[in-house]
């Protein structure tokens, strides 16, 4: 045999083995799903959303340390019709969650009245005798190094090993390792994703979905509150997973830089009041802020759980119930009686500190929303502001020079 017929018998043999092996190969792999390539544009995915309350605005807050506060939220909540507090978030405040174990100690604040675990628990259940479900706040965003392990798991099992008897069900995770340590340990455990999980794409939440199918609900990070593509996108995604959005975040600028580090430590240079400060008219036109009069949007579409921090005070040291009472007032009973300067002094409770904005005395609070940010244009663009502001879109920068000509007086010694 001649060399060149060597040749194309070897390349023969070697492409029939190549087509055998890769029709093997087909055999061992699924067929795809058929899937549909003409998907519409993100244009055309939401045209708009008719506001309309779907159901009871379940509202969770920060538990006081102050049974008197409690007895005041309960007392709030029977006078209420459409909204309902449900839930209180805590966790055990420094010092003697430092005592416990360094891992468990917060930026949050210290409260020296709470002295040993049972003055914590003896809340829980007061609290709970009052109606409120409690869920444990175990949402650090600070790592677990290898060697702290076995030491940090022994602490956090001691401690809910207490808990758990006491009747706590709920826990907010933010760290992914302890969502595994607890639901080993305490299989009973409802476990909630916390919004300093800083995820922003369904795939995120889909990841976590398919190794932790137990979880009962998703903290939506305040960037996406005006996402309503990625908000619509995961109640199609997880349909039996609660959603909560946190609605009145106001210190924070949209997309700080330093958002996760908030819950770590207080060692970390934050902009975000200079940035406020500098343009706090910009500020209050494009932020995470969920007005109440814009609930019905988010119910609409299937959102009816709602989250409140309490600014301007440390989540361990709650000294009155204004942070709640009149923004869930306003999304009970609507906006009148409300002044524009209402919103900021009042309705985002302690805004007013940082802006320093003054509307005219009798300017309405039902005037000043319709110059704030249009919800309908969210509804069309919210998925845009993560790429497109400042670079093809001034929505927020016209809302603001409105805003700027609306108010009087000056606000901060620079003429901001």
């Amino acid at each position: 045999m001649k060399r060149r017929d060597a040749i194309k018998l070897g390349s023969a043999v070697l492409g029939g083995l190549s087509l055998g092996m890769l029709a093997g190969c087909k055999e061992n792999y699924k067929k795809p799903e058929a899937f549909n390539t003409n998907t519409p544009s993100d244009d055309e995915k939401i045209a708009s959303i008719v506001p309309k309350q779907t159901g009871q605005y379940n509202f969770s807050c920060p538990m006081p340390f102050d049974k008197h506060l409690i007895d005041e939220l309960y007392n709030l909540n029977k006078s209420l019709k459409r909204c309902k507090i449900t839930t209180f978030y805590s966790s055990i405040p420094s010092p003697l969650a430092d005592e416990i174990h360094p891992f468990l100690s917060s930026v949050r604040g210290h409260n020296t009245s709470i002295q040993k675990i049972d003055d914590y628990i003896e809340l829980l259940q007061y609290s709970e005798k009052k109606g409120f479900k409690n869920i444990y706040a175990l949402n650090l965003t600070r790592q677990i190094m290898p060697e702290e392990k076995s030491g940090i798991y022994a602490k956090i099992s001691g401690l809910f090993n207490k808990l758990t008897k006491a009747g706590l069900t709920d826990v907010k995770i933010c760290n992914p390792s302890l969502i595994e340590l607890i639901h080993k340990n305490y299989p009973d455990m409802n476990i909630h994703i916390s919004t300093n999980t800083e995820f922003h794409s369904a795939q995120n939440y889909e990841y976590v979905y398919k190794t932790f199918p137990f979880i009962k609900s998703i903290n939506i990070a305040t960037d996406d509150n005006h996402n309503f593509h990625f908000l619509q996108s995961l109640k199609t995604l997880l349909p039996k997973v609660n959603l909560e959005l946190l609605v009145n975040e106001h210190g924070c600028v949209k997309y700080c830089i330093s958002r996760f580090y908030h819950q770590c430590t207080n060692a970390i240079a934050f902009p975000c009041k200079t940035f406020i400060s500098n343009n706090p008219y910009l500020q209050l036109a494009r932020n995470n802020l969920i007005h109440p009069w814009e609930l019905a949007y988010y119910s609409a579409i299937g959102i009816n759980n709602f989250k409140l921090t309490c600014l301007p005070y440390s989540r361990m040291m709650i000294s009155d119930i204004n942070f709640a009472k009149d923004y869930i007032g306003c999304a009970d009973r609507g906006l009148d009686g409300y002044s524009a300067n209402d919103l900021l002094g009042k309705i985002h409770y302690g805004m007013n500190d940082i802006t320093r904005i003054k509307f005219p005395d009798d300017y309405k609070l039902e005037e000043l929303a319709r110059e704030l940010p249009d919800m309908n244009y969210y509804v069309k663009n919210g998925h845009k502001c993560s790429y497109d502001c400042d670079v093809n879109c001034k929505y927020c920068y016209n809302i603001a020079e409105n805003l700027r000509k609306i108010a009087r007086g000056n606000i901060n010694k620079t003429g901001a």
